[in-house]
């Protein structure tokens, strides 16, 4: 069986810190440039992000977090900055497509259309997101959406698998797992070049299970990421935890109602590492690897590099192109997506 795990609606990954939202007050995207999401939010939100996550900069100096030689200095502006942030709020629509696909060790291949809508709010250090995607899968009869975060998970077949001339396919499509998500910056380090995001996700079951388009379950996430500017380079690190909502609809279960195999379905760790480049105050790129484990017990753990570009159009116009590139059997063997967004700071 394949299951299929979706980021954050900025696109398919976590993209950074920065690109999910921190802003200083005078210019946009807090490091300089990075989020999902589509990673997801390479959107989230998840997620997310990453997502999922801001990446210009108002100047390079906003991209060096305007740090002070002087102790005295950076304490007095970074009590200003946080009375600003506190004061700012804004509201963040957005629309983005994603494109994946891969045989995930078996055949045929397993393709993955996802388009989610975005919107959050967002005020201060605080964020709030919905995402609502549209799904389509195409591939094995057995594939089904697991829903965000994650790439493709392919769960092992059973012992005695049917000849590959005998798999089919099948196409099912419709609306996907709502995301809700919400995150804190700890804004008291963002004058010192650090960025601290925690986030909160809950996926929330409005796919149809009985098309494999979800598991009909919530599943909970709770994630840390980290980012520090270094002058037009920013280090990006992340770690989090899923809690799967356990279900036995995908069970198989034989003429006589005795169920022959269980697809057991677990929580899991994941995590990424990964750099971006302020190239100008309003383009940037990164690279992020990524490593989750299959929600799946036996199967491959996805591991994928996600690369991505991002442009701030004209300070409320914002686009992202992003590319993955699987490195196992769990991820997908590659994906393209893009995601359009538009602010309105209120």
């Amino acid at each position: 069986m394949v299951f299929a795990d979706f980021r954050h609606p900025y696109g398919r990954a976590r993209l950074s810190v920065a690109a999910r939202g921190h802003r200083r007050p005078g210019g946009r995207g807090a490091l300089g440039a990075c989020a999902l999401l589509p990673s997801a939010l390479f959107a989230v939100a998840l997620a997310l992000q990453c997502a999922a996550p801001r990446l210009a900069s108002a100047g390079e100096s906003d991209a060096r977090g305007d740090i002070r030689t002087s102790g005295e200095t950076l304490r007095g502006q970074a009590t200003t900055d946080q009375d600003s942030y506190a004061k700012t709020h804004a509201l963040e629509v957005g629309a983005g497509f994603d494109f994946s696909s891969g045989d995930y060790g078996s055949s045929p291949a397993t393709d993955v259309y996802y388009a989610p809508l975005l919107i959050a709010y967002e005020y201060g250090a605080w964020r709030a997101e919905l995402t609502v995607p549209y799904l389509s899968i195409d591939g094995p009869s057995d594939a089904v959406s697991a829903g965000p975060p994650g790439a493709r998970q392919q769960q092992p077949l059973p012992p005695q698998p049917e000849p590959e001339s005998d798999v089919t396919s099948e196409s099912s499509s419709g609306i996907g797992d709502v995301l809700i998500g919400l995150r804190y910056g700890v804004e008291a380090l963002w004058n010192y070049g650090w960025f601290v995001d925690v986030t909160g996700t809950a996926k929330v079951p409005t796919a149809d299970e009985d098309d494999g388009l979800g598991t009909g379950e919530f599943d909970f996430l709770l994630e840390l990421d980290v980012a520090k500017t270094l002058g037009r380079w920013t280090p990006l690190l992340g770690v989090g935890y899923r809690f799967t909502g356990k279900t036995d609809v995908f069970d198989t279960v034989n003429a006589q109602g005795v169920v022959t195999s269980e697809v057991d379905l677990r929580d899991t760790l994941f995590g990424s590492a990964g750099v971006q480049f302020s190239a100008t105050p309003h383009l940037v790129a990164g690279a992020i690897y990524e490593y989750r484990q299959s929600i799946a017990r036996g199967s491959s753990d996805p591991q994928e590099i996600f690369s991505y570009l991002y442009y701030d159009i004209d300070g409320s116009w914002a686009a992202t192109l992003y590319g993955i590139a699987g490195l196992s059997q769990g991820s997908p063997d590659y994906g393209v997506g893009t995601v359009l967004t538009y602010r309105f700071d209120l």
